[in-house]
């Protein structure tokens, strides 16, 4: 899985258009902006480390709220531990609970750490098999 950690509104914009790249990290930083034109741009998930919520709790939950207000439904979000070190791991329900915090319904919460990770880990491997060919094109047989 390839995520990019966007310091800057110019590598989030690259790293939007690219089709490598798996999901994007939007820091949460006070100068970041983010709005809709960058929104409409993304075709990639949004990953919300929660290691960044334990460092600034503000900036993470106020860079959270405009994340799931621009994109709304348009594409996934993935929340992660994102732990450097075993006591900053957080179990699925802990991390889903972020989510559910912020407005979403608890069973796309749950699909933030389970089922969306699987499906690019699973188009990944999809990527790696003989029979693919390029994006949409499977040799059969």
């Amino acid at each position: 899985m390839i995520t990019v950690f966007c310091e800057s509104l110019e590598a989030a914009l690259v790293a939007a258009r690219d089709s490598r790249v798996d999901s994007l990290v939007i820091p949460p930083k006070p100068g970041f902006r983010f709005d809709k034109g960058v929104a409409a741009l993304l075709k990639n998930y949004v990953e919300l480390p929660f290691s960044s919520y334990l460092e600034n709790k503000l900036e993470f939950l106020e860079t959270a709220i405009r994340i799931l207000e621009f994109l709304g439904r348009r594409t996934g979000i993935i929340v992660s531990s994102a732990a450097s070190d075993i006591l900053d791991l957080r179990g699925p329900r802990e991390l889903a609970s972020i989510l559910q915090v912020l407005g979403l319904p608890q069973e796309e919460a749950l699909d933030s750490v389970s089922k969306i990770p699987e499906s690019i880990i699973n188009r990944n491997l999809l990527k790696l098999s003989k029979n693919y060919v390029e994006r949409g094109v499977l040799k059969i047989g």
